[in-house]
């Protein structure tokens, strides 16, 4: 970039100083000379940036990794070739890496985010995602937690200890430096359901938990100098403070979401639309709550990992339209889609797991639609409600509510993702599909995209619609 830049500057003063200078002077041919050695030198730099991965498909993959294909789990040569060739995102535990995977890696794809998984509620001398091992003087923070709730040898940490906070922030700055991540995935935050504090002495209490994970993100803010993707399941709940306004997301609002946006870089969000070994999609609020938080990061270019779990093409594709609700071109916003064959309760994933995903559904994840042409809105057409956003080549509409049989229709035919024409829907409860507009065209169809929609049916006010 500063090569680039350096150009820019040579060239803007060298053809200043050949329009002052005589016509036929040696000068002119000189700077002309000069000038030209410029571009020889810095086009190989500009030539080198590689092009974004994937370049051109809307949908953008990351994933926690559980392990490689290589020995003990361990990333293989042809592993990080694949990572960096089709993930925005990447996520592992410590045990799985070599401490030159991850720049390899960002060598092949410098916009990759690569991060280290890392439990930020306790300590199992066992586990993969420690922090540190385990140490005697750390029992000053231990909480004691019944053996058959957390196993025999983990030690849940006291998330209002400043100390604690401060010894795991640091402890994390180590194992960045160690293996050359961009940061750390902070799991098991006392917020997060997954955790065990709501099941321990004072952190029963919702608001128990809220103020130890601000204070916990607040201590490990200071003197902080790697990326910090907080686990976000559990911050749609009220906040105890008066919240910041931060944009027009009405539904972040007085959550969670609002109070720790400024402690965070990013977020990590399990059962983000559709969670379980069922696939079971959320509910509408859920709905609502998830596109929002994605839209806001997605459009500040802050990292978020959804992840997801699907049975079967239609519940994917329905994914895929939801994340696309949410898309900015250039986001930094990734899907992880977990086969429900495949879950578990941490969002990891298998990278063989994901591979076969990966190429068994590659028309929905290759999908280019181009553009957004503006944000989601929602139709009101007779007794059927739905969302709809419009792209330079397609559009995508979802149904998160409990209501089935939505007809939606179309003034002329449209195409599905991996073929077929349709000019009406019908979407069941919960559902969404991806539509392109016929080859030949590239400007909107008539139907539901055409429809007005007034501000309090859009998720974004007139005035800063795209």
């Amino acid at each position: 970039m500063k090569i680039k830049s350096l150009s820019i500057i040579s060239f803007h003063s060298w053809k200043k100083l050949i329009r002052k200078a005589p016509t036929r002077s040696g000068l002119s041919i000189v700077s002309f000379a000069l000038m030209c050695g410029w571009i020889l030198i810095c086009l190989p730099a500009i030539a080198a940036v590689p092009p974004p991965i994937r370049n051109g498909c809307n949908v953008r993959i990351g994933a926690f990794l559980r392990s490689g294909t290589g020995p003990d789990g361990k990333l293989s040569a042809a592993d990080r070739v694949w990572i960096a060739h089709h993930l925005d995102i990447v996520a592992l535990n410590p045990p799985s890496l070599a401490p030159t995977d991850f720049p390899a890696m960002q060598a092949m794809n410098p916009r990759l985010i690569c991060l280290l998984r890392l439990d930020a509620s306790g300590i199992d001398p066992s586990g993969s995602d420690r922090v540190s091992n385990w140490h005697p003087s750390l029992q000053k923070w231990d909480i004691k937690v019944p053996r058959k709730l957390a196993g025999p040898q983990y030690r849940l940490m006291n998330p209002a200890s400043m100390k604690w906070a401060e010894y795991w922030r640091d402890a994390a700055a180590r194992l960045v430096a160690r293996y050359h991540a961009h940061g750390v995935v902070a799991d098991h935050l006392p917020t997060d359901r997954y955790s065990l504090f709501d099941r321990v002495g004072a952190y029963r209490n919702e608001t128990n938990r809220v103020k130890a994970t601000r204070s916990w993100l607040k201590t490990v803010k200071q003197n902080r100098n790697y990326m910090l993707v907080a686990a976000a399941n559990g911050f749609a709940a009220p906040a105890e403070e008066n919240t910041p306004y931060i944009d027009w997301l009405v539904t972040l609002a007085g959550s969670l979401w609002n109070d720790f946006d400024s402690l965070v870089n990013g977020v990590f969000v399990k059962g983000w639309q559709s969670w379980g070994s069922t696939g079971t999609m959320q509910n509408e609020r859920d709905w609502e709550i998830n596109t929002a938080s994605a839209q806001r990061f997605s459009r500040q270019g802050r990292a978020y990992l959804a992840i997801a779990s699907f049975k079967d093409q239609t519940e994917l594709e329905s994914l895929i339209a939801c994340y696309l609700m949410a898309y900015h071109t250039g986001c930094r916003f990734s899907l992880e889609p977990v086969p429900t064959s495949a879950f578990r309760e941490d969002g990891s994933i298998r990278l063989a797991d994901l591979k076969a995903v990966y190429y068994r559904y590659n028309a929905l994840f290759s999908v280019s639609l181009g553009r957004p042409l503006r944000d989601r809105f929602r139709v009101h057409d007779g007794k059927w409600r739905y969302w709809v956003r419009p792209f330079e080549k397609g559009m995508v509409v979802c149904n998160p509510s409990d209501q089935n049989g939505v007809v939606v229709s179309f003034g002329q035919p449209l195409e599905r993702v991996g073929g077929g024409k349709v000019q009406q829907l019908v979407l069941q409860s919960h559902s969404g599909v991806v539509l392109m507009y016929p080859s030949t065209k590239t400007k909107p169809a008539s139907g539901p995209t055409q429809k007005k929609a007034t501000d309090s049916d859009s998720a974004t006010p007139a005035k800063n619609r795209s």
